[in-house]
C-alpha cells in the first residue's frame, strides 16, 4: 500500500471513530468520554508522525589538517628553482613540513614524484583502494597507496618490469622521463622511433638503460633545462626535490590536462526547500579534501545515499552492482514502484532479496536488464563498462537501446577500445566523453576495472544534476 492510500485510510478510521458511525441504523452506543479521548489522542499521534516533514540532512566534515600547514617555504629564498618550487607548492601538489621546510636538495622518491604529478594535474583520475593491491611492494597502509592505484587503474603509470613499483626508492634521472611520459601518454615515449638514441646529446648515453632510452631521447631538451646543458647526464643519479618541481612546471602536459569539471549542485537542494527546522547531522570522517567531496556531500544530504549511522563513506573502495542500482533509483525513481511478482525475473535475485522489489519494478518499466544467463550478480563489483550499460538502460539512452552505429566511432579514440565487451560497446561509445571525465582524461578506458564509490557518485551527479 502506498503512503497516500495508507494516510487516507487512517484518517477515515479516525473520522469514523469520532463520529461514532456504525453499520446499523441504531443509535451509537455511549462510550466513556475519557476512554474515547485517549483513543483519539493515540490516533492523532500517528497522524502527526506520518505527516511530519523529514528532517533536513546536514553533513558534518572534520577540518582538513593540511590547511594548517605552512604555504610558503622558508628554505628556498635564493634557490635557482624558486619560481617553480613556489608554483608546485601553491598548486597543492607539494605539502610542506610543519616548520615550513621544502628541502630542495634532498632526493625525491618515486612515490613522491608520482603523487606530486597527480596533485599537480590529476587528469580527472580518482584514487582507488582495491582489496588486493597491484604491486607486491606497495602495502595498503602506505600513504601513496590509493593515489598510485588510481593512476594505475587509469592505465597511465606502470612499475618496473618485475611488477614492483619502488615507491620509496630514489627517483633517478633516467626514470623521471619515463614516468612523466607514461603519465602524459606522450607519443614520443609511448610510440618512439627507433633511431632516437642517435639524437641523445650526452657522452654517457650508453649508460642509459634500454627501458628509458626513448624517454630520455624524447625529452632531451627538457633534460637540459632541468639538469643543465652538460656533456654527461649521469642517468643513475638521484633527482632532487627542486629538480622534480622544475620538471613538472616546465614539462609538456601531453594528453589530458585539465578536465572540464561539472559543478556540484547546491548542497541538499531538495532538502533545503523544506520548511522544516528539524536537522539531522551526519558526520563523515573520510572524504575531507577528496576530489569528489562536494558531490558525495550532496548525494548524502539529498537522501540518495543513506549512511545508516556509518561515519566512513569509503570513497576509494569499489562499489557493488547492488549499491549502484539502488543509488540510481534513489536519485531518480522515474515513477517506478517496487513490485513483488510470484516468479522472479533473475535466477539469482530471489523474492526474499532486499533488492527484489526495486529490481522487479525496474524490469517492469524496461529499465533494467541482466546477463544473457538470466542473472543480475548484485553483489559483484561494478566495472566501468557495466556502469555505462546499467545507466544507459535505466535512463533509456536511445543510442544504446537502439544500438546506433555512429556511437561506435568513439571507440576508435581509445587505445583499448577493442577490449570492451560486445554487450557494452554501444554504451561505452555513447558515454565515452563522460567516461573520460569520471575515470580520467586519458585515451585508456580499462573497461573491466571496478568502479569506486566516489566515481559512481560523480557519474550520477554529473550526468543528472549539471
Amino acid at each position: 500500500m502506498n503512503k497516500s492510500l495508507r494516510n487516507g485510510c487512517l484518517l477515515f478510521v479516525i473520522v469514523l471513530g469520532v463520529s461514532g458511525c456504525t453499520s446499523n441504523s441504531e443509535p451509537p452506543v455511549e462510550t466513556e468520554p475519557v476512554e474515547m479521548q485517549a483513543e483519539v489522542l493515540v490516533d492523532q499521534e500517528k497522524v502527526e508522525e506520518i505527516f511530519s516533514p523529514a528532517p533536513r540532512i546536514e553533513v558534518i566534515l572534520p577540518s582538513l589538517e593540511q590547511s594548517e600547514l605552512p604555504q610558503s617555504a622558508v628554505d628556498i629564498a635564493d634557490h635557482a628553482a624558486l619560481a617553480e618550487i613556489q608554483e608546485v607548492i601553491e598548486s597543492g601538489a607539494v605539502l610542506l613540513s610543519e616548520d615550513g621546510q621544502f628541502r630542495p636538495e634532498e632526493k625525491v622518491t618515486r612515490g613522491e614524484f608520482m603523487t606530486w604529478m597527480y596533485r599537480y594535474d590529476s587528469k580527472g583520475i580518482k584514487p582507488h583502494r582495491p582489496n588486493r593491491g597491484t604491486y607486491p611492494d606497495l602495502s595498503a597502509e602506505h600513504p601513496y597507496f590509493s593515489t598510485i592505484e588510481g593512476i594505475t587503474a587509469a592505465g597511465v603509470v606502470m612499475g618496473y618490469p618485475d611488477g614492483t613499483i619502488g615507491v620509496d626508492l630514489p627517483l633517478s634521472r633516467e626514470e623521471i622521463g619515463l614516468i612523466w611520459g607514461r603519465y602524459q601518454q606522450d607519443g614520443n615515449v609511448m610510440n618512439p622511433f627507433d633511431n632516437i638514441q642517435a639524437l641523445i646529446p650526452y657522452k654517457d648515453k650508453e649508460k642509459i638503460s634500454q627501458l628509458y632510452i626513448y624517454a630520455v631521447g624524447g625529452y632531451r631538451q627538457l633534460y637540459k633545462e632541468v639538469f643543465g646543458d652538460e656533456e654527461e647526464l649521469r642517468p643513475k643519479q638521484a633527482v632532487t626535490r627542486a629538480e622534480a618541481a622544475r620538471w613538472m612546471v616546465k614539462g609538456p602536459k601531453g594528453v589530458g590536462g585539465e578536465v572540464e569539471q561539472v559543478e556540484s549542485p547546491p548542497r541538499a537542494r531538495l532538502n533545503m526547500e523544506s520548511s522544516s527546522e528539524v536537522v539531522q547531522q551526519v558526520e563523515i570522517i573520510d572524504i575531507t579534501g577528496h576530489p569528489v567531496q562536494d558531490k558525495i556531500v550532496w548525494m548524502i544530504e539529498s537522501g540518495v545515499i543513506d549512511m545508516q549511522g556509518e561515519k566512513r563513506f569509503r570513497p576509494d573502495h569499489r562499489i557493488t552492482r547492488r549499491d549502484f542500482i539502488h543509488w540510481m533509483y534513489q536519485n531518480d525513481a522515474k515513477g517506478i514502484e517496487p513490485m513483488s511478482p510470484s516468479q522472479p525475473t533473475f535466477s539469482d535475485v530471489a523474492s526474499d532479496d532486499p533488492s527484489y522489489g526495486i529490481v522487479e519494478g525496474m524490469v517492469a518499466k524496461q529499465r533494467l536488464m541482466g546477463d544473457p544467463e538470466g542473472t543480475l550478480r548484485l553483489d559483484d563489483l561494478l566495472t566501468r563498462e557495466e556502469l555505462v550499460l546499467l545507466w544507459g538502460e535505466y535512463v533509456q539512452h536511445r543510442s544504446i537501446t537502439e544500438k546506433a552505429g555512429h556511437t561506435l566511432n568513439a571507440l576508435k579514440y581509445a587505445k583499448d577500445g577493442d577490449k570492451v565487451g560486445d554487450a557494452y560497446r554501444y554504451a561505452v561509445g555513447a558515454y565515452f566523453p563522460m567516461m573520460r571525465t569520471v575515470f580520467g582524461n586519458t585515451p585508456i578506458i580499462n573497461p573491466q576495472v571496478p568502479v569506486t564509490r566516489a566515481e559512481a557518485v560523480q557519474w550520477i551527479v554529473d550526468t543528472t544534476h549539471p
